[in-house]
């Protein structure tokens, strides 16, 4: 008969229940996992008590990153529809004064023709505008 020796090496993390306060051994590969899997896997400790850690620290940093930059797209996005509004009052502004200049200068908004007197032209030419 032969003998045969096999030797292992595994190390523990020592975890403490939180609800009875016993101490054990949770081997390394194993708290692993349930550190990857955080609230989605329930283990139990030697009393019974279950058992599962909170979100890991990559995932409530993933989190916190996805937050900042869903904030910064919201900003960026604001600040565009805040733009586009400047340019759009900047050129309703720019036809407004156009529009005010060609009137003080007797030109008639209709018809283009320019007039000394631009009311009485209106009311005699174009008779459903008002002036």
């Amino acid at each position: 008969m032969s003998a045969a020796t096999f030797i292992e090496s595994t190390t523990f993390v020592v975890e403490s229940c939180c609800n009875c306060g016993v101490e054990f051994g949770l081997p390394d590969e194993l708290r692993r996992v349930l550190l990857r899997e955080g609230p989605k896997r329930t283990w139990y400790c030697p009393n019974g008590h279950p058992q599962h850690y909170t979100d890991s620290f990559e995932a409530k940093l993933n989190r916190a990153k996805e937050a900042q930059q869903r904030a910064e797209r919201e900003a960026r996005h604001w600040q565009e529809q805040e733009a586009a509004r400047t340019r759009q009052l900047s050129a309703q502004k720019g036809v407004a004064t156009r529009l005010k200049r060609r009137a003080e200068a007797g030109v008639c908004p209709h018809c283009n023709r320019t007039f000394k007197q631009v009311v009485q032209h209106i009311a005699s030419k174009h008779p459903g505008v008002k002036p």
